[in-house]
């Protein structure tokens, strides 16, 4: 019925897509394969240094976190820049902690 009509315009509007991206990007699905086969070998580094970035990332909220709680606390004299960081640090090993 309907539902089956529907489902034939779904299947030959995807197929349309496909052969469309097939036929203009030939390219660049070579290029994704290629990256995608790099990944696959390349898992130590990638895994480390997306670790890194997970961590500057955590850096920076942790870092704007202390800085609110000491607005909102009324501290007046904020700590040294990389007594600021270190503390953040130590709030992001501490809430990992707690998840191990």
């Amino acid at each position: 019925g309907h539902d089956e009509r529907i489902a034939v315009r779904v299947a030959a509007a995807r197929d349309e897509v496909v052969s469309f991206a097939f036929r203009y990007f030939p390219r660049q699905f070579d290029f994704i394969s290629t990256q995608i086969d790099s990944f696959r070998t390349n898992r130590l580094g990638i895994g480390v240094s997306g670790g890194l970035a997970l961590a500057y990332a955590s850096l920076g909220v942790f870092n704007a976190l202390t800085s609110a709680v000491n607005h909102a606390w009324g501290v007046e004299k904020p700590r040294s820049f990389l007594r600021h960081r270190l503390f953040s640090f130590l709030m992001m090993a501490s809430a990992a902690a707690m998840f191990l």
